[in-house]
């Protein structure tokens, strides 16, 4: 926890964007970055579709603890889904939010977000407002990291 290490690990925004993730973490803040894609091949020559997850954040460390720190900031991503035969869709997510990491050791941290997710997109994604934080027994806003310090 003392930063200036690098991390990768997997990521799930509150909006529901995931991805694998790319952390880079200093002693007062840390920048992360995901990158998402997922392809699904129907049976019996019905079409396929693709997913594009992209999404960066940046987060102030507001308190810090011997094995755990709390920040503030936030995040941003990008969704875009090409089925075959279908209209593609494109959404855009911005997440004010707040993150509690928890360190088990010096390199492996569990994270979870609490915050406001904000999406919006073309004509076939409908714009949402929530107020969401980690929901048990699902990944949404929640993350694991391992840090090569």
């Amino acid at each position: 926890m003392s930063g200036g290490a690098i991390g990768i690990g997997a990521e799930a925004f509150l909006s529901g964007l995931n991805g694998a993730e790319f952390v880079y973490d200093m002693s007062m803040f840390h920048v992360e970055a995901i990158l998402g894609y997922d392809h699904v091949s129907n049976p019996n020559n019905s079409g396929s579709s693709s997913d594009f997850t992209f999404g960066v954040g940046g987060w102030y460390h507001l308190a810090r603890g011997s094995n755990a720190d709390f920040s503030i900031g936030g995040s941003v991503g990008l969704f875009y889904n090409s089925p075959l035969g279908g209209n593609s869709s494109t959404a855009f997510a911005i997440e004010p939010s707040a993150e509690a990491r928890v360190f088990l050791s010096p390199n492996f941290a569990l994270n979870a977000r609490v915050g406001i997710a904000i999406i919006t997109g073309d004509s076939n994604i409908p714009t949402t407002l929530s107020i969401a934080g980690q929901q048990s027994g699902t990944a949404t806003g929640f993350g694991f990291t391992y840090f090569f310090r």
